[in-house]
């Protein structure tokens, strides 16, 4: 994803400022498509990142209950289409 900035007016002080906040959000957010815990009282990742992609889960078996779960919505959908 990228973001124009060009029209924001953004000042070289603001940029420097938000430099360092900016890359620990980067690295917050590549944890969490890793697989590092997001909840910590539930002991949860987040898993939204992997059900577009499974093959980024950071676990086969993961990416298996992914990919298992949208084959049976797949297959209960072409029976309901086909009136079975």
């Amino acid at each position: 994803m990228a973001l124009d900035t060009s029209r924001v007016n953004l000042t070289d002080e603001f940029l420097t400022k938000m430099q360092e906040p900016l890359s620990l959000s980067f690295e917050a957010m590549a944890a969490l498509e890793r697989g590092a815990i997001a909840n910590p009282d539930e002991q949860r990742m987040v898993g939204h990142y992997w059900l577009r992609r499974p093959d980024i889960a950071p676990r086969a078996d993961l990416a298996k209950a992914i990919t298992d779960a949208i084959e049976q919505i797949k297959t209960f959908v072409e029976a309901v289409g086909s009136g079975a």
